[in-house]
């Protein structure tokens, strides 16, 4: 009976056993997994004391950097502030010698002036030579005067006619009396109309009428440029093809600036100037250069077409400005094609 009741108790204290042997092995590998974690951490740790050093070596070396940049900044501050005390002592200098040059350029104007009234003072100058002296400018005014309204009157009268295709048109003065101080009276009669003033023309005949006088100012005294700004808004097509074969026949003496949304006048045009848009908003400045005609075998290639009359080249989006210039008889422009001439019929009749 004791061997069977001991036996029980051993049997009860062995699986009692099992269960704290499983967890003893559980508590041993729990704790290897620590020890391992604590030295993965311990590893960590100096990895991130390391990495901490060459930081605080970077930031040491940064901040070293920076005190060099500041010096460096305050350096160039310094060169600046001394600059511009430079700049602003010499701009002082300056204005100092303008106001001494404007000082002494005004001293010697009144000194010129003060001489002048000196050798022209009445009592220094006898009256009769100042009035002979008047009396002469007025005789050599009125002289050139006379001579130079005399030619643009008959040059008014035949452009009249040439732009008009007949009528009748003069230029009078008020007072023949008195030429340098009247006003001039523009006669105007276009052919079919017995017009009494110019008011009473149309906007394309008062335009055409414009020309004619200008141009025949411009054939006593031509200029190097002559801008025209839509000086052909008003005319309608023969009024146009008009203005152009007129316009063609100076190129060869002036260069003409035409502000123009004319398709015929800027189909005449040498180079063209444009504003268009190809954004909204956006607006672009175009210049196109027309190609010189090229001779071959003595035949001439039609750039624009001209063959076909009709077929005039598109003209650019917005305002063009076109400009015409003479071109040599070597290689024509594209305004000969169009039939330009040499000379007026009135510049014809009076050459030798």
């Amino acid at each position: 009976l004791s061997v069977a009741t001991a036996q029980g108790r051993h049997e009860s204290l062995r699986r009692q056993r099992q269960p704290m042997d499983a967890r003893r092995t559980e508590l041993a590998e729990l704790i290897d997994r620590r020890r391992h974690e604590l030295a993965e951490h311990a590893r960590r740790l100096e990895r991130y004391g390391t990495d901490a050093t060459a930081l605080d070596a970077e930031i040491d070396f940064a901040q070293a950097n920076l005190a060099t940049a500041d010096q460096v900044i305050a350096a160039r501050r310094d060169e600046h502030a001394e600059a511009a005390s430079a700049a602003e002592t010499l701009e002082t200098d300056l204005r100092a010698r303008r106001q001494s040059f404007n000082t002494w350029h005004d001293r010697r104007a009144r000194h010129a002036v003060r001489e002048a009234q000196l050798r022209l003072r009445p009592d220094t100058v006898p009256a009769h030579d100042l009035l002979s002296i008047i009396a002469r400018i007025n005789n050599t005014s009125r002289d050139l005067f006379a001579e130079t309204f005399e030619r643009v009157r008959l040059n008014f009268q035949e452009m009249f006619t040439e732009l008009f295709g007949g009528g009748k048109a003069n230029l009078l003065l008020v007072n023949e009396q008195d030429p340098l101080e009247c006003g001039i009276d523009i006669i105007a009669r276009p052919p079919g109309k017995q017009l009494q003033s110019v008011t009473l023309m149309s906007g394309g005949e008062k335009t055409m009428t414009a020309v004619a006088l200008l141009f025949a100012v411009y054939m006593v005294k031509p200029s190097p440029f002559c801008v025209l700004d839509e000086m052909d808004a008003p005319l309608d097509e023969s009024n146009i093809a008009r203005f152009l074969k007129i316009l063609d026949r100076f190129v060869s003496q002036s260069q003409f600036v035409v502000i123009t949304h004319n398709k015929r006048t800027i189909a005449r045009a040498d180079v063209l100037y444009g504003v268009t848009m190809e954004e909204a908003g956006v607006s672009k400045l175009v210049a196109v250069r027309m190609a010189k005609r090229e001779r071959e075998t003595g035949v001439g290639h039609d750039l624009m077409g001209t063959a076909n009359a009709s077929a005039v080249p598109g003209a650019i989006d917005e305002a063009a400005q076109a400009t015409g210039h003479a071109e040599s008889a070597d290689s024509p422009s594209i305004a000969e094609s169009f039939g330009k001439t040499e000379r007026l019929a009135s510049e014809t009749a009076a050459a030798p």
